[in-house]
């Protein structure tokens, strides 16, 4: 049986979830500082409870959608030495010649294409299309149904808004 604690239980962590799922992930955590979201029981805990969760979950994956958000729990979570695996849902095509960093979410019918280079902490959402040569830097977020031209960059905690294309400058 695969665990995964995941960071975060707002709206964004039901979709790593289902994508975990995909992935062979059966039995989650939450982790969420929301006083809200604790008192509700969408999370089990907050993040004081990450340096002895590992004991249980060796793995761990960042649901926030805010960039630097996920920037620095991706750090907490490395110094607490948790293992990041990015989740890619098996509808999307990844290229064999892309790269793609720890703790990414590649979402539904998204395309990665060839040389493509996508960072640490990144999110492609639903059918998010990343062509051929582009760089999507650390904690970047190319939205549903956005297009990024081949040989285009995106730059550190970037967002390429829902159905726009970021152009190659």
């Amino acid at each position: 049986m695969k665990k995964l604690l995941i960071i975060g239980a707002g709206a964004h962590s039901e979709v790593v979830c289902e994508v975990a799922r995909s992935c062979g992930y059966s039995e989650f955590i939450f982790v969420d500082d929301s006083k809200e979201l604790l008192s509700i029981g969408r999370a089990q805990y907050d993040t004081t409870a990450l340096s002895w969760l590992i004991k249980e979950y060796e793995d761990a994956f960042i649901s926030v959608g805010n960039n630097q958000m996920r920037k620095s729990m991706y750090d907490q979570l490395i110094e607490n030495g948790y293992n990041i695996p990015s989740l890619i849902h098996p509808t999307a095509y990844i290229s064999s010649s892309a790269t793609i960093g720890d703790g990414s979410l590649i979402g539904p019918m998204s395309i990665v294409n060839s040389n493509a280079l996508i960072g640490k902490g990144c999110i492609l959402s639903c059918a998010a299309v990343v062509d051929h040569n582009v760089v999507v830097s650390d904690f970047a977020h190319i939205d549903a149904g956005a297009v990024c031209e081949s040989y285009s960059k995106v730059d550190m905690y970037g967002k390429i808004l829902a159905g726009t294309v970021n152009k190659n400058q």
